[in-house]
């Protein structure tokens, strides 16, 4: 049987008290598609979401930050999209021991790594932002399947069965595609 994909997508200020709005967010999502936010996969995504909305909104500081989560055949998804041309840096060496920051990149690729997952960025065509993406398999999609009785939630976002790929936005006229580099 095939799944169809669960989609959520909304767009946040560059505000570090948007971070938890997020994550709310995203957990009843998770929680009402029947997929346990409290489940090990679940816990971590919400962290790794925690963590790459957290970079966007301090290093980025561009708003809106785009989000989207995708919960499929495949597994789930987590994109997070800012326009600031600056790509994060990951040398996959943990900071110095007394450093205040610049772990969270470190712990997504950990916690990715550990479950199997993959990490991409994707820079704008236009060299104008970029999108961060990690994929998990998850055992649990198959659990999800069907439970929206429409495409908008109570919360108001908009829903759409388009999978983790999908762009977080529409694309100009100019034409500003992704280019993706694995991290």
């Amino acid at each position: 049987m095939t799944v169809p994909a669960q989609r959520l997508a909304f767009e946040i200020p560059a505000e570090d008290l948007q971070v938890p709005r997020a994550r709310t967010l995203v957990r009843a999502h998770l929680n009402r598609w029947g997929c346990s936010a409290d489940s090990d996969t679940g816990a971590a995504a919400l962290l790794l979401l925690t963590e790459l909305t957290t970079n966007a909104v301090r290093h980025a500081a561009t708003s809106p930050i785009a989000i989207a989560i995708t919960v499929d055949g495949a597994g789930l998804c987590i994109a997070v999209h800012d326009r600031n041309p600056s790509r994060p840096v990951f040398t996959g060496r943990a900071p110095c021991t007394d450093a205040t920051s610049g772990r969270g990149l470190s712990i997504v690729a950990a916690v990715t790594e550990e479950l199997g997952g993959a990490l991409t960025m994707a820079t704008d065509r236009d060299g104008g932002g970029k999108t961060v993406r990690v994929h998990l398999p998850w055992a649990a999609p198959a659990l999800c399947a069907g439970v929206l009785p429409s495409d908008t939630s109570p919360l108001g976002v908009r829903q759409s069965g388009s999978a983790c790929r999908a762009p977080l936005r529409p694309a100009p006229a100019n034409d500003t595609r992704e280019v993706e580099d694995r991290v």
